[in-house]
């Protein structure tokens, strides 16, 4: 198991209506994905590890919603901020993850968006726009998610 501490260097996070910073991080097949790849569409990002009890309990959650997501134009990006690039592998293959997890084991990203701890989850709208941040998860917060991406899918 892996521990990461946040420091003073990540005090926050961005402001809703700011412009979610973009990033290049590989995917799980080793492909580099680039956050501005998806401009003109909704995103949820979260930022989670494998050895976050609250992230593990998302994560089931947030595999329903893409599984029940219909829209083309919504995605979910997940960010594992895990040290080890084959630990998100292997915990992203035993969760049966659906939708695309992004390694950021130097946590580069994670310093980027100035987190200070996680879960994490941001919603981005189709102009790169962060309109909702959401620190934590309890049962019950995918549904809220769900709206939030509704309303940013009618824009």
């Amino acid at each position: 198991m892996s521990v990461m501490l946040f420091t003073d260097a990540f005090a926050g996070l961005p402001e809703t209506g700011s412009q979610a910073p973009d990033f290049a991080l590989k995917s799980n097949p080793g492909i580099n994905v680039r956050l501005s790849e998806y401009r003109g569409e909704v995103v949820l990002l979260t930022f989670w590890a494998s050895w976050c009890r609250s992230c593990r309990t998302a994560i089931p959650k947030l595999i329903e919603m893409h599984g029940a997501n219909t829209a083309d134009d919504f995605h979910i990006v997940g960010i594992s901020l895990d040290d080890d690039r084959n630990v998100t592998q292997r915990v992203s293959a035993e969760m049966n993850i659906t939708f695309p997890v992004l390694s950021d084991d130097r946590h580069n990203v994670a310093e980027l968006y100035d987190l200070p701890d996680v879960p994490v989850t941001l919603l981005v709208d189709r102009t790169g726009t962060i309109r909702f941040i959401h620190r934590g998860f309890e049962s019950g917060d995918e549904q809220l998610y769900a709206s939030e991406a509704a309303m940013l899918l009618s824009e």
